[in-house]
């Protein structure tokens, strides 16, 4: 295992360390990244060193729970092993498309330079990886509080506010350019938002920021909570989260122990937790698919079960990425009436206006990390969609 991490993972914490020295940050906060991918390398390849190949992960997972490990140190363990399996999957997609892309009948000079390339795609990859596991681990709670945490009744409703940003400004890294620019936008208790906008302006990054997975300057208000390091936990347990890519949230080796955990670690019953994810699962269309692995699923299987972990446990606010990409007009339809449902606040990132007018009655469009619109009417947002799109058109047929 020791020498898997120091052959595969230093040279990553190497790399990282080097781009972001590159990039003007510390060497403190240069080495923080890299270095928690290689540690969960190591614990990732000493896990996989001392069991085998063809290992069962449920299995595994209640071998542990019989040592009597800390319940902590256990859900670690079977984290470790499931995003192992989910590597080893995504290395065999790697190469089942080098193979289809024609590498096997190129010439001998190009197979090595795309074979020595591959080690450093792997690598970043992983890195990309690690880092959205990571933060979907912590916005669900597997951080060292896995139960007993329940929402404090008296500090719920925020005053008939869902989520408020006040001037808030986003960089990814320090002196980088802004992802979002001086955001102020409220959201009431039960309302129903879309943002909307091209690729790269700040809808993403907006959701990122309100449950404090990325930097920020400015107030962010998560149902109340004021949101900062300490009270982190507390605001995300008024959230249900969906990310952009479903794998990167599908935390355990089958569906019903992922959607019923967010239950469990609020001390919910083991039965009670069981029955109550199912009929989320019901409502979704995926009930028959909870004795499943994940990874066994199609796209839009998995995202609507990495919905159901987002609304099993009732938060007060949605906040959902989008949330219609994978899935047919059958499931569509479907999550129009469940989202229509839910008493909750909605904020949703979308393409998907057709979509976003179903569910919503006020429309943020965001351009270059500003509001540009704040309206109830979609048409408006249509328009402004309409001119980018024109104007890409323009600029395409001036360099044609």
């Amino acid at each position: 295992a020791a020498g898997f991490a120091v052959c595969l993972f230093l040279p990553l914490v190497a790399l990282s360390l080097a781009v972001r020295a590159a990039a003007g940050e510390s060497w403190t906060h240069a080495l923080a990244a890299p270095l928690r991918v290689a540690l969960r390398g190591l614990a990732c390849a000493a896990v996989c060193a001392a069991t085998m190949a063809s290992l069962d992960v449920a299995s595994f997972g209640e071998a542990l729970v019989g040592l009597r490990l800390p319940r902590v140190v256990a859900a670690v363990l079977v984290q470790v092993v499931h995003q192992t399996g989910l590597l080893a999957e995504e290395t065999r997609r790697m190469l089942t498309a080098l193979r289809l892309r024609g590498l096997a009948g190129a010439a001998l000079r190009f197979r090595l330079r795309v074979l020595c390339a591959l080690p450093v795609v792997w690598l970043l990859r992983l890195a990309g990886k690690a880092e959205r596991v990571g933060a979907a681990m912590e916005v669900r709670g597997l951080d060292g509080t896995l139960e007993g945490v329940v929402p404090d009744p008296a500090a719920q409703g925020g005053g008939g506010t869902a989520l408020e940003f006040r001037g808030v400004t986003v960089r990814y890294r320090e002196g980088g350019p802004e992802a979002l620019s001086g955001v102020t936008l409220r959201v009431s208790a039960g309302e129903r938002v879309a943002l909307l906008g091209l690729n790269g302006s700040g809808k993403t990054t907006l959701l990122l920021a309100a449950v404090g997975l990325v930097p920020h300057e400015g107030t962010v208000t998560v149902c109340g909570v004021p949101l900062t390091e300490a009270t982190a936990r507390a605001a995300r347990d008024r959230v249900g989260f969906l990310f952009g890519t479903p794998d990167d949230q599908l935390l355990f080796p089958h569906v019903q122990q992922d959607v019923a955990f967010s239950l469990e670690r609020r001390g919910i019953g083991r039965d009670e937790a069981w029955r109550r994810s199912q009929e989320t699962l019901d409502r979704l269309g995926v009930g028959g698919c909870a004795s499943c692995a994940p990874h066994t699923l199609s796209q839009g299987q998995r995202q609507r079960v990495a919905l159901a972990g987002a609304l099993v446990s009732g938060p007060e606010l949605l906040l959902l990425d989008e949330p219609s990409s994978a899935l047919d007009a059958v499931g569509r339809e479907e999550l129009v009436r469940l989202l229509d449902a839910q008493g909750a606040a909605v904020v949703l990132a979308t393409h998907d206006l057709a979509f976003a007018r179903r569910v919503c009655r006020r429309f943020v469009v965001l351009e270059a990390g500003r509001v540009v619109e704040d309206t109830a009417e979609a048409d408006v947002a249509r328009k402004r969609e309409t001119s980018w799109a024109e104007a890409a058109r323009r600029r395409f047929e001036g360099l044609s």
